[in-house]
């Protein structure tokens, strides 16, 4: 999953939450008006159940109703982003034309109400901003304009009073924007990381990922040429194996395989280069510098050899046959980098040495040895290793893609 796949997943998720907030802000600022409301009519000892208050509790029955309904339905959630506009803005011209009228019949300044109506459209406009889409706030601030001149005509009041609760919406409308997009761009930075810190969790050991997440993204991205040493490891008859088993038990597997062998190469530093079936690739000295690649690649190689050792253990109690596998090992020149197409990169390694490894994998059947070493891994061990290392000489062999055999070597077993 690339980067704009996690920005679309982030934004959805961050959409759907915020609808709910909304519906859980709708339902408290028009639960909190009814009850003021009434408040305020039972002190004055007036008449309760008025048109404008019969609208509010209306207002709020339906409010309560987007609420409970948000969290059962997703079709109720996704009417929740439409509604300011649709439901909640006519609703408000509704109850304040309500009380318009009745401050006219009382012989009240019927001004009060449309003059507050403008901070009510503003109120709403905020709520607009948690769609997180441009389109519903300008059609909202358009809507709250209408409905708010419409109550400035009902109520009399001037025209500067008109113009300023226009320019006031206006300018609410604007600040909702800005919030929005200031959201939207706190999401793409957060889906961002995260598509960021996946991408070296994926590929790279915790010490060395947690180093890589200082570094720019060029700096991972942009190939280069440099020395690595590369395992190729395989199961070995997997083929016939898996023909005698399910879909099921094949995933599982080949998940407990890949699991242990993963293990081994981030506890040596390494880098995953890909999964190819039951088989995997992995590399070190990149993109970290490791002077030491080729030891640490040996005692990988080890330690998947001992791991296997667990695996097998753990199959011999369930009656299950033994696994068995080869490891080739080649210290070689290749590129690395972010290679593929510009929606879907891998951080891979291409090249000769690439290409030897797996050519080395493919001769432990043929040798019987587990792991299978060329001559230069071999004498890069050799130069820079602390531990001892013990090798059996394998002889020349001819590799294909190469023009000269190659000397190839196996660690003895401590």
């Amino acid at each position: 999953m690339d980067i704009s796949d996690h920005l679309a997943k982030a934004l959805g998720e961050e959409r759907v939450a915020n609808s709910k907030r909304l519906n859980l802000l709708r339902f408290g600022g028009v639960s909190c008006f009814l009850f003021a409301s009434i408040a305020i009519s039972i002190f004055h000892r007036i008449e309760i159940w008025t048109p404008s208050h019969i609208g509010l509790g209306i207002y709020t029955l339906i409010a309560a109703l987007l609420l409970i309904g948000g969290r059962f339905s997703n079709a109720l959630l996704a009417l929740s982003r439409v509604a300011v506009p649709v439901f909640d803005m006519p609703m408000v011209f509704f109850i304040q034309m309500l009380h318009i009228g009745a401050a006219q019949e009382a012989g009240a300044d019927p001004r009060v109400y449309s003059e507050f109506s403008v901070a009510l459209y503003i109120c709403l406009l905020m709520l607009s901003a948690y769609t997180l889409n441009v389109r519903f706030i300008l059609g909202s601030v358009v809507i709250a304009i209408g409905f708010q001149q419409a109550l400035h005509a009902l109520s009399g009041a001037s025209i500067d009073s008109r113009l300023f609760g226009a320019i006031l919406l206006l300018f609410a409308a604007w600040i909702c924007h800005f919030a929005g997009q200031n959201r939207i761009s706190m999401v793409e930075k957060v889906a961002a990381a995260n598509t960021r810190r996946i991408r070296l969790q994926r590929y790279f050991s915790p010490g060395v990922g947690e180093l890589l997440e200082q570094w720019d993204e060029d700096e991972i991205s942009l190939g280069q040429e440099c020395e690595i040493t590369v395992i190729f490891i395989d199961i070995r008859g997997f083929t016939a194996m898996s023909e005698s088993m399910s879909g099921r038990e094949i995933v599982k597997l080949l998940n407990s395989y890949h699991s242990h062998m993963v293990e081994a190469i981030f506890r040596n530093g390494g880098t995953l280069d890909k999964y190819l079936g039951d088989g995997l690739i992995a590399y070190f000295n990149s993109p970290v510098e490791q002077p030491d690649h080729a030891v640490r690649a040996v005692r990988c190689a080890r330690d998947m050899r001992s791991e296997l050792a667990l695996i097998n253990k753990e199959r011999e109690s369930d009656n299950l046959a033994p696994i068995r596998m080869g490891i080739g090992i080649h210290t070689g020149v290749a590129i690395v980098g972010d290679i593929g197409a510009p929606h879907r990169r891998e951080f891979t390694a291409i090249g000769t040495a690439v290409n030897v490894a797996a050519r080395l994998e493919g001769l432990t059947k043929t040798l019987n040895r587990e792991i299978v070493v060329s001559e230069s891994t071999k004498s890069s061990v050799t130069r820079s290793s602390v531990d001892e290392v013990e090798w059996d000489d394998l002889g020349e062999h001819q590799i294909r893609g190469c023009a000269e055999p190659l000397a190839i070597f196996s660690p003895a077993r401590n």
